[in-house]
């Protein structure tokens, strides 16, 4: 029998499931055949199912969110005019009290006590004294409004279904909200400033943490073209063409899957189901059907599961998306003060990005034998790199003070308050290698005058990297790439301790609590460190790393 594509299904393991996007969320079913005519069938069956119960007719979700958050940034543009931060409406209200004004003066009531000051008058406007209870419902009830082409009023149009859990919880939302505004409007009328700004304050806090995914992603391109992301994504130069074509590719994508939906509600989940479902079953821009179609009718394409493993884009474009989306939560967290926990907790990774090579044993003993002649300042940034996987900036921004001596274990504290770092796994405590202690390492600590260790060797981000290039590499005779091209730098040194301490069977928790890495929702080793036996046993761990030229013996 020739091969029969079953629309909407996905394979995996040569089972069927069923696949779609509806109400804007994803569902997904075992269809429990590897069968292509039995998929067939069932799938035809699901499809029927679903139009018989109404399924698409029920409230998503989505609206109600959208509606909110409709309802709350047009509530705070009106009250933006109370701090002076809305001129338009300012001009319209300053033309109604004027005429007000007016009226009461040729009526003789100029100096009535029932007239209102002008800032009494714009908090009465702004500030309605309606119930919030009740302004919350009303709100909402424009759910269910739907304009009559024959009538001028508005058929209201309820069902059961619509009044799901996330209905309430929104009406809950706008109702707390309203109170909000009600206590800012007391506080105004009370002569209490400094209170009436706080909550305004807080309400514009919350109102930007409701902004959707496309809005803050095309800030952030915005911030690339005019070169005002942060240094570490760009070195705060303005993107060239290329690089910004690159990134709305991302961007056409992404926003297609998120649009609408607020920052705060983008999951680990929904991120893993882009790149897993969508992004890594997309077909090759340069084939007929990728460039027929829109980006709509694409992921309707891969969703009914008709593009052929050979047609699929290659592992470095998803990479090249995953990337970008990093590129933009890294953005997002540092200059905007968002949370990127949605993207470090997602589970999926591209299987085919470019890794750096890992230095051989031998290789890493060279390194150190290279740099033993160098000052302190060179000789000890290396030395600590290879005995701990520290990134380079890690090393750099070293106090004094991080190094401490924890229920008896010598120990490095790699903390934020040193300096940027670049997740928030990276703050962890990792204990001192004994042959770096044997070589002196506590003593160099304790002859250092300064508060940074290194800071006065260098205070550029490169310094390393170019020790490595212009020196180390050269004097080591050391290759560009590995044996199967992936490429050697001074950063193979990180992935030569990771490699090494799997290959001794450490836990990967531990692997990853003493580099740094994203536990996935998991809880932190380093949370436990005031326990004996747990700073005893990554100390164990760290002393597994034994550099020697291949001999076994230690390197000293």
């Amino acid at each position: 029998m020739s091969h029969i594509n079953v629309p909407y299904t996905v394979k995996r393991a040569g089972f069927y499931y069923f696949n779609l996007r509806s109400s804007g969320k994803i569902i997904r079913v075992s269809l429990y055949t590897k069968d292509s005519t039995t998929a067939l069938r069932r799938v035809s069956h699901i499809l029927d199912l679903m139009k018989k119960s109404g399924e698409t007719q029920i409230m998503e979700d989505l609206k109600i969110r959208k509606l909110v958050r409709s309802v709350i940034e047009s509530e705070i543009q009106q009250i933006d005019v109370l701090f002076n931060n809305n001129e338009d409406l300012e001009d319209v209200l300053y033309r109604q009290y004027r005429k007000s004004y007016l009226e009461r003066q040729f009526s003789g009531g100029l100096y009535d006590k029932d007239l209102d000051t002008y800032s009494i008058f714009k908090i009465k406007k702004i500030c309605s004294s309606q119930d919030a209870g009740y302004r919350a419902g009303t709100a909402l009830k424009k759910l269910f409004l739907s304009e009559d082409s024959n009538s001028s009023e508005n058929i209201l149009e309820l069902d059961a279904s619509d009044f799901t859990k996330e209905f309430f919880k929104s009406e809950e939302e706008l109702e707390k909200f309203y109170l909000r505004v009600n206590h800012l409007k007391d506080h105004l009328l009370n002569g209490d400033i400094d209170s009436a700004e706080q909550i305004y304050l807080n309400l514009k806090k919350m109102i930007e943490g409701r902004r959707t995914f496309n809005e803050l992603f095309e800030q952030f391109m915005r911030a690339g073209l005019e070169g005002t992301l942060h240094k570490s994504m760009s070195g705060g130069e303005p993107w060239d063409e290329t690089r910004y074509k690159d990134v709305k590719n991302s961007f056409n994508l992404f926003g297609y899957y998120f649009e609408g939906t607020s920052m705060q509600d983008v999951t680990s989940n929904e991120l893993d189901t882009l790149f897993r479902e969508y992004l890594s079953n997309f077909p090759r821009r340069n084939l007929r059907i990728a460039k027929q179609n829109t980006i709509p009718e694409l992921f309707e394409i891969v969703a009914q599961g008709i593009i052929s493993e050979d047609d699929m884009v290659r592992g470095k474009t998803v990479a090249n998306h995953y990337k970008n989306l990093a590129t933009f939560y890294n953005y997002y967290e540092k200059v905007l003060g968002g949370n990127s926990q949605a993207f470090r907790f997602m589970n999926f990774k591209p299987a085919n990005s470019e890794k750096r090579a890992v230095f051989s044993v031998g290789q890493v003993f060279k390194m150190l034998t290279c740099v033993s002649s160098l000052g302190p300042g060179k000789k000890w940034p290396i030395y600590i790199m290879a005995h701990t996987g520290m990134r380079n900036a890690e090393i750099m921004q070293l106090r004094k003070e991080d190094i401490l001596e924890l229920n008896g274990v010598h120990s490095i504290r790699v903390t934020e308050e040193a300096g940027e770092l670049k997740t928030i796994s990276s703050n962890r405590i990792i204990p001192i290698h004994k042959w770096l202690i044997e070589q002196g390492f506590i003593e160099f600590v304790e002859d250092c005058k300064e508060e940074y260790l290194f800071k006065r060797y260098s205070t550029s981000d490169r310094y390393l990297t170019r020790l490595y290039a212009n020196f180390i590499k050269k004097e080591c005779d050391f290759p560009d790439t590995d044996g199967i091209g992936r490429p050697l730098s001074l950063y193979s040194l990180r992935h030569f301790v990771v490699t090494t301490l799997r290959t001794k069977n450490v836990p990967d928790m531990y692997v990853k609590a003493i580099v740094g890495h994203s536990l996935s929702g998991q809880q932190d080793i380093t949370d436990n460190y005031s326990h004996p036996d747990d700073i005893k046993l990554m100390q164990e761990y760290i002393n597994s790393i034994s550099i020697s030229a291949e001999s076994g013996e230690s390197a000293k």
